[in-house]
């Protein structure tokens, strides 16, 4: 599968942005081929990092994995939370975890498969 160019937009991915992608489902992480959009992959979640995008299924999960990474996020930095559309996770609970690490909501999308991102910013 070639990379999606229009979801990476949708994403706010552009060549050279420095991102973490973590546990993102096989045919997601094809669409987001960093090699073939131009990002900066980063291996794990380092400091200063412009863009993470996290796939989660679970309250517990989402909490431990956004308290790990918010503290790394660039001052402009943002976050998608992907996570099933069906799923336990739902947008306020989502903003409910988010606004302790003073993150808020921004921005949402459809990511197909039965896949939802929401996008956090810090406020």
């Amino acid at each position: 599968m070639a990379a999606d160019h229009a979801l990476a937009k949708q994403l706010g991915l552009k060549p050279g942005i420095r991102c973490w992608f973590h546990n993102l489902p096989d045919g997601l992480r094809a669409r987001l081929d960093s090699d073939a959009l131009g990002v900066e992959e980063q291996a794990t979640a380092t400091d200063g990092m412009q863009c993470a995008i996290l796939c989660v299924a679970d309250d517990r999960t989402l909490e431990r994995e956004l308290a790990a990474a918010a503290p790394l996020l660039a001052t402009n930095g943002f976050l998608w939370v992907v996570h099933p559309g069906d799923g336990e996770l739902q947008t306020q609970r989502i903003g409910d975890l988010a606004a302790p690490l003073h993150l808020v909501l921004a921005d949402s999308c459809s990511l197909g498969d039965n896949w939802s991102g929401l996008k956090l910013i810090a406020r």
